[in-house]
């Protein structure tokens, strides 16, 4: 009885924590993506250049790269010249 409650809770820990893995409602989908923020150019950028925080923000929607990666969007090279408020993705760097 006691290992049934010791597991009970633990699976509370793990649900509180954010440790397990959320699921969503597929009619969520959509609106999670407008709520949610990418990481954008808050200036624009030459060909080569190295982006530092003076280079990036966070806006909407959440179809980039997600803030979490900030730290490693940071000295990132861009392949080429990029307006301010360009969407960031992946395919941007060397």
């Amino acid at each position: 009885e006691d290992l049934k409650i010791f597991f009970k809770n633990l699976d509370l820990i793990f649900e509180t924590s954010g440790l397990k893995k959320k699921k969503f409602l597929k009619s969520e989908k959509k609106s999670r993506k407008n709520a949610r923020r990418s990481i954008v150019l808050y200036r624009n950028v030459e060909k080569g250049e190295i982006l530092n925080q003076t280079s990036i923000i966070t806006k909407r929607p959440g179809t980039g790269i997600n803030p979490m990666f900030w730290h490693k969007v940071l000295g990132k090279i861009v392949k080429k010249k990029l307006l301010k408020d360009h969407l960031l993705s992946w395919k941007d760097f060397k």
